[in-house]
Formats: structure tokens, C-alpha cells, sequence
């Protein structure tokens, strides 16, 4: 199990770990974001968990995930990733902050050395 960190950030949860795949795979990865982006947009289509090129950075992701919602001490009966897709910027772009609707936990990753970071909102 990779070594996930908590940090408490009322009213957010964040959980952080690195990961770093292998040079060819991530340059895999890499290559595709760069490749199949949606109308010359800045991210792609939201189905890369399903590519051959990121399944191991999926059942990672999952594993982190389980992981995060034991220790919050959440029941469930099943985890699934819904969506995945990836940013892509050029120099002085900016991607400000947001939220996704009907999302539980989700996840930031930064190319460098993907470091994925999980938060949940609580509703007061």
C-alpha cells in the first residue's frame, strides 16, 4: 500500500500520496493527454481510467481511496471511478478553483510526480 498522509483542513479532508509510475508508461500517458485533447481544448474526454495506459494509476487511485474511507470510518458497498480526464496548460494558462457535482471524493494530480490529492466536502 503506498504511504497516504491525512490532513485535516475543517471542513476538508485531504489525503496525499506520490506515485510514480515507470519512465515508458508515464510517457505513455503523457503522450495521450497531449494527443487526444477535446478540440484543441485543455483537457481531454473524461474516460482515461479506462485506457490501457492508465489502469495501473486506476487500481492505485482505488486502493488510496479505500484506504481514505476507512480511516474516516465510511461503510459502502462499492467504490467505482466515474470519470478521469486531464488538464493540459501551456504557460500563463490558469485553471481556477471548483467543484464537481455529485462527486464523493476527488483527486488532483500533478504531472512532475503525480501527487494525488483526495478531498471530501462535508455539507453543514
Amino acid at each position: 500500500m503506498v504511504n497516504v498522509k491525512m490532513h485535516e483542513c475543517f471542513p476538508t479532508v485531504i489525503s496525499e500520496f506520490s506515485y510514480q509510475p515507470d519512465l515508458i508508461p508515464h510517457n505513455l500517458m503523457e503522450r495521450h493527454i497531449k494527443k487526444i485533447r477535446k478540440n484543441h481544448m485543455y483537457h481531454t474526454d473524461d474516460t482515461l481510467h479506462n485506457e490501457t495506459y492508465f489502469l495501473n494509476l486506476k487500481t492505485v487511485i482505488l486502493n488510496a481511496n479505500r484506504y481514505h474511507l476507512k480511516k474516516l470510518d465510511y461503510e459502502y458497498e462499492h467504490l467505482e471511478m466515474t470519470g478521469m480526464w486531464a488538464n493540459h496548460l501551456f504557460a500563463g494558462d490558469a485553471h481556477p478553483p471548483h467543484t464537481h457535482s455529485n462527486n464523493f471524493l476527488s483527486m488532483l494530480i500533478r504531472p512532475t510526480h503525480i501527487l494525488i490529492i483526495f478531498y471530501r466536502e462535508y455539507i453543514i
